[in-house]
């Protein structure tokens, strides 16, 4: 609960992601996925999403982060490719 009351009292900022995010994007998608981890059931996988910075780069132009401010701490991550005039996810 108290993580909530956090979140709710700061300020969210929406940027597009910059290469310094690299490292937090990559800790946050593996966290996401690491249900997915292990040696066992039908879709699982023996290793983390992404094992370096070097298979996240090619995507930085597709990643969106959401930051708590005024820390500036990265909480969330969108992976999207606009069409056209930027306006459509």
């Amino acid at each position: 609960i108290p993580r909530k009351e956090t979140l709710s009292n700061n300020l969210k900022v929406f940027r597009k992601a910059k290469e310094e995010d690299l490292p937090k994007i990559r800790e946050l998608i593996n966290e996401a996925y690491e249900v997915e981890t292990g040696d066992t059931g039908v879709a699982f996988k023996c290793e983390k999403r992404y094992r370096t910075l070097a298979e996240v780069q090619p995507f930085l132009d597709c990643f969106y982060v959401l930051r708590l401010e005024p820390k500036s701490e990265i909480i969330g991550v969108v992976k999207a490719k606009l069409i056209d005039d930027s306006s459509i996810v």
